[in-house]
């Protein structure tokens, strides 16, 4: 069928882009989209209605006897749309993505299509004598499907079906206005709510003062981790990162400056992990943890003194004096047995971390296998 060629080379062309992703794909809020899609959905199952209830007025009406051309070219008409609706819904949400407006504009002139046809169906059989047995059938399907219908009602010479058509339209306005509220008062409640519940999320693994996560993150991550490890037999690597002597600097510049070190030591700290499955916290007063799945000793060495190496990198300045940051790290690395569980693994760094101290800090200690 022509219709399905054109319609279907036009699908291919919005589905296989040439250019990137338009502005209004890009500004269509998430809120928008859901909605389209929401109302297209509903409206599936309408697809399947229009061709039968034609043929079953035509039949029921003897227009098919009387008017065969008449009925073939309008049953065409509705199954030509009926086909464009059924290719539109296979990649109606690759296009909603990719450009919301013709995505909408399309599906709302093909929904409307079949209100119009109707609308003028149900005006023809008014108008032609031909026609006339059709006619009630035809009104009540029109009011069924649309407005369309309702308006057909309105231009009808007897009084009580204008006055009717009339009362038909005010109640499908003001149904469709209650619905259209409720739909999105009940919509952006929902957004609010879900948006709220990821802030909530996000507070609560969220250190507040460095913006990386908390302790509370990172406990859970590594429980998670340990059984994946256990699971896969691989190595789990921890890290515990302690800045050195940050109680003469908080005791020297006060707890204002403090805050700013540990701000900057946790940005160097993120900017050294360069694996997206590595996870830094901040473990408690000015200690950091890092968690590492997958790394082995040697690995977990390198990322060590890559961090101990960005930390070092930090200058600060307090009042035209330069204050240099440095930290001292204490690696454990395991491979989950039996016998192990997660807070031995941090045991064994932060063990590593004081050897680290003890050895006159600003280094590495690997914890002993």
């Amino acid at each position: 069928m022509a219709v399905d060629t054109v319609f279907g080379r036009w699908l291919s062309r919005q589905s296989v882009p040439s250019r990137p992703p338009s502005l209004d794909a890009m500004m269509a809020s998430g809120r928008a989209r859901e909605g389209l899609l929401d109302l297209a959905k509903r409206g599936d199952r309408g697809i399947f209605v229009h061709l039968p209830l034609w043929f079953l007025i035509a039949i029921w009406t003897e227009l098919w006897a009387q008017h065969p051309l008449f009925c073939v070219i309008n049953a065409l008409i509705f199954g030509a749309n009926a086909i464009a609706r059924l290719m539109l819904r296979q990649r109606f949400g690759a296009l909603v993505e990719r450009d919301y407006r013709s995505a909408r504009n399309v599906f709302l002139a093909l929904l409307l299509a079949n209100c119009v046809h109707w609308g003028v169906l149900t005006g023809l059989a008014m108008h032609f004598t031909a026609l006339r047995n059709a006619e009630v059938p035809l009104l009540f399907a029109s009011v069924g499907v649309g407005c369309s219908g309702a308006l057909g009602l309105a231009i009808s010479p007897h009084t009580l079906l204008a006055l009717m058509s009339m009362v038909l339209v005010a109640y499908l306005y003001k149904a469709s206005r209650i619905v259209h509220d409720d739909y999105w008062a009940a919509a952006d409640a929902r957004f609010d709510l879900e948006e709220r519940a990821r802030q909530l999320e996000l507070l609560s693994v969220t250190d507040a003062l460095t913006q990386i996560h908390n302790r509370l993150y990172f406990e859970h991550r590594l429980v998670a981790e340990w059984s994946r490890a256990s699971r896969d037999a691989k190595p789990l690597s921890v890290l515990i990162v302690d800045l050195d002597h940050f109680k003469v600097i908080n005791d020297t510049y006060g707890h204002p400056f403090g805050d700013r070190c540990l701000v900057a030591a946790a940005k160097a700290l993120r900017d050294a992990l360069h694996r997206t499955g590595d996870v830094l916290a901040r473990y408690g007063g000015e200690e950091f943890a890092v968690l590492l799945p997958g790394a082995d000793a040697l690995a977990a060495r390198g990322v060590a003194e890559r961090l101990l190496h960005s930390v070092s990198e930090v200058q600060l300045t307090h009042d035209a004096q330069a204050v240099h940051l440095a930290c001292s790290i204490g690696v454990s690395t395991l491979v989950p047995a039996p016998q192990s569980s997660p807070s031995s693994a941090v045991s064994r760094a932060d063990k590593a971390l004081y050897q680290a101290k003890q050895q006159g800090r600003n280094r590495v200690v690997i914890a002993p296998a």
